[in-house]
């Protein structure tokens, strides 16, 4: 996966063999986790530099995805599908959240001026909801918007059927059309000012 030719991201196989032990009837067994990660390494493809790398837990991985937001290029990506880590590939800085468990699933879709991003995900086990944050100083980290009753599709809403797909678009820097579609037409349902 690359950005415009400048920036690189590379899956490498994990080869180091790493061994848990598990009780399992009062009997130590010893589990080796050979192929339970891979290395992530971001790299300057000008100059073949390695900007950063770590070990991505292979069973589930977060939204692994280059970012353009404003003029720096931005990896989003973590160690697990809960943690999230923001490296600005430009600067090297990186801000690394472990306290949030909502799993980044994406979608993402970023505001025209680069300060909001709508992203979808879950929590373990639970069902899949939007998001908003605030990403505009991402070097000390994002805040999350609460707007869940407005982002929320009711149930009992008319207009809602469990076949309806629906979309959330920016119209502008602070306002979201939360759309459908049906029979391809683009039917409008709300729009959510932040």
């Amino acid at each position: 996966m690359s950005f415009e030719n400048k920036y690189e991201m590379i899956e490498e196989k994990d080869n180091s063999e790493k061994m848990a032990i598990n009780s399992y009837n009062g009997t130590d067994i010893a589990l080796y986790e050979k192929d339970k990660y891979k290395i992530i390494k971001i790299i300057n493809k000008e100059n073949n530099d390695i900007i950063y790398q770590y070990r991505q837990i292979n069973s589930s991985p977060p939204l692994n995805k280059f970012i353009k937001i404003n003029d720096n290029i931005w990896w989003f990506g973590g160690t697990d599908c809960e943690t999230k880590l923001f490296l600005n590939c430009d600067t090297k800085e990186i801000f690394k959240d472990q306290t949030n468990p909502f799993i980044w699933t994406g979608p993402y879709i970023l505001s025209p001026d680069n300060k909001y991003m709508l992203m979808d995900g879950c929590f373990w086990a639970f069902p899949y909801q939007i998001k908003l944050y605030d990403i505009s100083d991402l070097k000390n980290g994002y805040k999350e918007i609460s707007m869940y009753n407005k982002l929320v599709i009711s149930d009992n809403d008319d207009m809602i059927d469990d076949s309806d797909t629906y979309f959330y678009e920016f119209i502008s820097n602070n306002e979201i059309n939360i759309c459908k579609y049906e029979k391809n037409n683009k039917i409008y349902y709300n729009t959510i000012k932040i």
